[in-house]
């Protein structure tokens, strides 16, 4: 988490300096091909979980070593009366 943090904060202040936001291209991971719109957020410690649209559904899927890998996606909502976009994740107190 800290390496991409790290990552993000390099890659602000390129923009602020640059007007343009460069990535460095060895942190990145694709979690999932053709999904969209994809929203993150740490769990607990140990755990990321990322959401996303897919064909029109919202799926998930968690990783458990800081992003390098992803488990198996989820379908967390699907509609047979359109699209169920904008998978943005909620945290419980319960």
């Amino acid at each position: 988490m800290q390496r991409m943090i790290v990552n993000l904060l390099l890659a602000a202040a390129t923009a602020l300096s640059a007007k343009e936001l460069v990535w460095d291209k060895d942190s990145l991971v694709l979690i999932r091909e053709g999904g969209n719109y994809g929203r993150m957020m740490r769990v607990d410690a140990d755990t990321l979980l990322c959401s996303f649209e897919l064909s029109g559904s919202v799926c998930a899927r968690r990783s458990t070593d800081e992003g390098q890998t992803w488990h198996s996606e989820v379908l967390i909502a699907a509609s047979q009366h359109g699209a169920t976009a904008i998978p943005f994740v909620l945290r419980l107190k319960s």
